[in-house]
């Protein structure tokens, strides 16, 4: 339950609703915020520039690059820094905020008939990152205005329509996020995959995917193999080899140039990559695959 903060508390965080006690929109040119934590769940919105999100995980650092339109998502008492690179602005919206208890018209409770909320709420993760598709930050944008109003932050002076933002912010990120967050996860793994399948035959390695991405090496890997099942460089491997196989089977191209084409960096390198991985040497392929591929034209004309 992502946004309750009493753990052990079963159900008791459907009879609240959320209280924001901190939100800003601010224009950072250049920022170093130091390792803090505390028990408001926090979002980051990116609505222009970029920035790294430091987060530590069970006791591991895990670094987090936002782009414009990405979001990330924090659990109460994550330890967290956020950083601006000097000569680069990064715009940020920014809510801060718990559940509680209420006795008024909103609670979480009322929300979870939806199935996708309800299956979000029953998540635990301590960071969530996002992809928006324009809806979070229009929300959000509007949630910032009405807390700015007259209306305050105190409970009993909040009106309907902050609570209505409140309710459309929740269901918006659960939509977002599905049932296992996968949502900003996916995009991220498409651009990867695209950026590898454009790339695969140059000489390129996880830390040029990352850079793409905007994610750290390592997050990126555990993320990557998570969905494909294999590793990133694991599929530049098996791109490399299918486009070898089909140039040896339709080309006359020697088996130096083949390997230069599809990004090895040397025959050697290439013919053995190819052997183990197919079963057979460059050149037996050819052999094999090529011949039949004569013969079938020959039998054509």
């Amino acid at each position: 339950m992502f946004f309750e903060q009493e753990k052990g508390a079963a159900n008791t965080y459907r009879q609240k609703w959320f209280r924001i006690y901190r939100y800003y929109a601010i224009n950072y040119h250049y920022y170093e915020m130091e390792i803090h934590t505390h028990e408001e769940w926090e979002l980051m919105y990116v609505v222009h520039g970029n920035c790294k999100i430091l987060c530590i995980e069970d006791g591991k650092e895990r670094d987090y690059h936002l782009r414009s339109g990405e979001y990330i998502l924090l659990e109460g008492n994550t330890a967290h820094s956020l950083f601006v690179e000097k000569g680069r602005t990064c715009r940020i919206l920014n809510l801060e905020g718990k559940l509680e208890k209420t006795n008024g018209r909103f609670c979480v409770e009322m929300l979870e008939k939806d199935a996708e909320t309800r299956n979000f709420a029953q998540q635990s993760r301590g960071v969530i990152l996002g992809k928006d598709d324009g809806r979070l930050h229009d929300i959000v944008t509007a949630l910032l205005e009405e807390l700015r109003s007259d209306s305050g932050l105190k409970a009993n002076k909040r009106g309907t329509m902050q609570e209505l933002l409140l309710g459309q912010f929740y269901i918006t990120i659960a939509r977002q996020n599905g049932r296992d967050g996968s949502a900003g996860r996916v995009e991220y793994i498409r651009k990867a995959q695209r950026f590898i399948e454009n790339h695969y035959d140059q000489e390129i390695g996880i830390a040029d995917v990352a850079e793409e991405t905007g994610l750290s090496e390592g997050y990126l890997q555990r993320l990557y193999k998570a969905e494909k099942g294999i590793s990133i460089m694991e599929e530049v491997i098996r791109l490399r080899i299918e486009n070898a196989k089909l140039l040896l089977e339709i080309s006359t191209l020697p088996v130096v140039d083949v390997a230069v084409q599809t990004g090895f960096n040397s025959r050697q390198h290439f013919s053995a990559t190819f052997k183990k991985t197919v079963g057979c040497s460059p050149a037996e392929w050819r052999k094999m695959r090529g011949a039949v591929l004569t013969t079938g034209w020959e039998e054509i004309t």
